[in-house]
């Protein structure tokens, strides 16, 4: 049996600015109920709660309209996410927030949830998504890409199985999710020759206009009235009636992602995914200092975060994380990140200053709280400026120390402050231990210098801890910047051996998606070095800068070890020009 999916595949955020592409949805709505009016047995299919939310608020009765339609079976809600999200880029909580804000809509606004997961467009998937799928009511899936060439698979439906264990009976769309360039009759004449036909397994075939709304036209629909009197093994139907007809103990077990497609996605308008990032974290550290304040001043009120988690959800929408949508839709995913982050931030903000109220700081005279969101205890490097008070009379604050709550002293490192001008602000750095979902509070001492020994060492092409051994080029110009003493690696040391490799420009001709590729291998220029030097030396962190530049681009790469850390921390800073290239670090 053939089931005839009538779809509405819209891109809101791709070829469209932001409002442009929601009243698109909206209009397809109205085309679709249209249909259904005109063609008995007509069912229609539609996802993305972000879509449904702005018909309600915009346009009352034609959502009310739509309500009634999925009651009556003639509208098919599937998904269940805010949007067709990338499934790679966000993290393991943002999918579980997809799903929470998409399925509680769903059950508020329709009386259910959806059971048919649906990302028709998306550029492969994570090998953890049928665990995802499956905790949040989703039993099945629907997906297009990444296609038979890019993926060899048995079969176009099969159980995928994460690693967990859990399993969703999953399908391949072929011959693309929409009629944009063939007919539904062109369709069911390709389909046995696509290259998983089975004859005995059931098949969905979609149809509808394509990208940019619409929906099934009377055109597509009257042609499938005449099918219908042709031949008997097609039905109109939607996702969920298709999975129920499937006998799951007859279908392979497919694990592991679902990848290639797109790789020029994944690293495509880095500000956007930056941003992306940034907001996940943000909106994560917000609700756990909000849950600890609540604990312990239960009175307080906390900020809400649902409008900030529905625009980073709406901005997970695969065309935008990914990147390649039209410059104006990347702007208005910007502002919607920036307002997140903002809204995540002053909720922290709030939260962090009630906490810092209740505690007994009265010992010193100035003081450090240092707070810990995590589940887990912390022993990491903070940074702290102060204000030097007695900087207009050249008198320097070179040293301080932390007083731990037992009276231990800390030892503390001067680096570089964010202020530029004279000694105002003074930036120090520490190591310091905080307990798992709290805080810990250290005295500040000025002027104290603590004796100390570390193994933290940097020397002429090396930069090491003992954990961990940095190698990098040796030029004349630092001989004089950094003591001399390097010595063979011991065995310990090799564990943890880097040998720094100067940055490649790779010729790139591909679109913004790159598709077809699995690999960039055009021409390739290593950057050029130009300056190295240390940066800091001291008891707490080392740390050296890499200065390095192609005919269009200069980078900057800064290398920190710190005493007793398995870890090196990187932070590049790069301005590039190049005309088709990609940067590969």
């Amino acid at each position: 049996m053939v089931h005839l999916i009538g779809n509405a595949h819209l891109d809101p955020a791709w070829m469209w600015r932001m409002d442009e592409g929601l009243e698109a949805f909206a209009a397809t709505c109205r085309s679709a109920l249209a249909r259904i009016e005109e063609f008995p047995g007509f069912i229609f299919s539609a996802s993305s709660a972000a879509h449904y939310e702005f018909v309600e608020e915009t346009d009352p009765p034609l959502f009310v309209r739509i309500q009634n339609a999925v009651r009556e079976g003639s509208w098919s809600i599937v998904g269940g996410w805010w949007v067709e999200a990338d499934c790679n880029l966000p993290s393991g909580e943002s999918f579980a927030r997809q799903a929470l804000l998409g399925q509680r809509y769903f059950e508020s606004r329709f009386g259910k949830i959806a059971t048919v997961g649906y990302n028709i467009d998306s550029f492969g998937m994570n090998a953890n998504l049928p665990q995802l799928l499956r905790k949040s009511g989703l039993t099945s899936y629907v997906f297009m890409r990444p296609e038979q060439p890019e993926k060899d698979l048995e079969a176009a439906l099969f159980l995928w199985e994460a690693p967990s264990g859990d399993r969703v009976m999953a399908y391949r769309l072929p011959l693309h999710y929409s009629t944009y360039d063939r007919t539904v009759r062109d369709k069911l004449a390709k389909l046995p020759q696509y290259e998983l036909y089975r004859p005995d397994r059931p098949w969905m075939i979609f149809y509808g206009v394509g990208n940019h709304g619409g929906g099934p036209a009377i055109e597509q629909l009257r042609q499938i009235e005449e099918l219908k009197k042709e031949r008997s093994d097609i039905v109109s139907s939607d996702p969920e009636r298709f999975f129920a007809s499937v006998n799951p103990d007859q279908l392979p077990v497919v694990g592991g992602e679902m990848q290639p497609h797109a790789i020029g996605c994944y690293s495509a308008h880095s500000e956007i995914k930056q941003l992306h990032r940034r907001a996940e974290n943000a909106l994560l550290q917000a609700e756990r200092i909000a849950v600890l304040s609540t604990l312990l001043d239960p009175s307080g009120k906390a900020a809400s975060l649902e409008q900030a988690w529905k625009n980073l959800c709406f901005n997970q929408f695969h065309d935008l994380l990914g990147g390649v949508a039209i410059q104006e839709a990347c702007d208005d995913a910007i502002s919607m990140y920036r307002e997140a982050i903002s809204v995540a931030e002053r909720s922290t903000r709030i939260a962090l200053q009630r906490i810092a109220s209740r505690i007994d700081t009265q010992e010193y005279t100035e003081n450090l709280i240092v707070f810990n969101p995590s589940a887990f205890p912390r022993e990491e490097i903070v940074e702290f400026e102060l204000w030097n008070p007695d900087a207009a009379r050249e008198s320097a604050l070179h040293s301080v120390a932390l007083i731990a709550a037992d009276g231990t002293l800390i030892t503390v490192q001067k680096t570089e402050a964010s202020g530029k001008i004279g000694e105002d602000r003074v930036r120090f750095i520490a190591s310091v231990r905080v307990p798992p979902m709290g805080w810990a509070a250290f005295g500040i001492q000025r002027h104290i210098e603590i004796e100390s020994f570390s193994d933290v060492e940097l020397r002429l092409g090396q930069l090491t801890n003992g954990l961990v051994t940095l190698e990098y080029p040796v030029m004349p110009e630092i001989e004089n910047e950094i003591e001399l003493g390097a010595r063979p690696l011991s065995d310990a040391e090799m564990n943890g051996y880097v040998e720094h490799v100067p940055a490649v420009l790779i010729g790139d001709n591909s679109d913004t998606w790159s598709h077809g590729l699995h690999a960039y291998s055009g021409r390739k220029e290593a950057f050029d070095y130009t300056v190295i030097e240390g940066i800091e030396d001291g008891p707490v962190r080392s740390g050296v800068r890499i200065s390095s530049m192609s005919e269009e681009s200069w980078m900057e790469e800064e290398y920190f070890v710190s005493a007793e850390s398995p870890c090196a921390e990187l932070r590049v800073y790069l301005e590039s020009h190049e005309k088709l290239s990609i940067i590969k670090l």
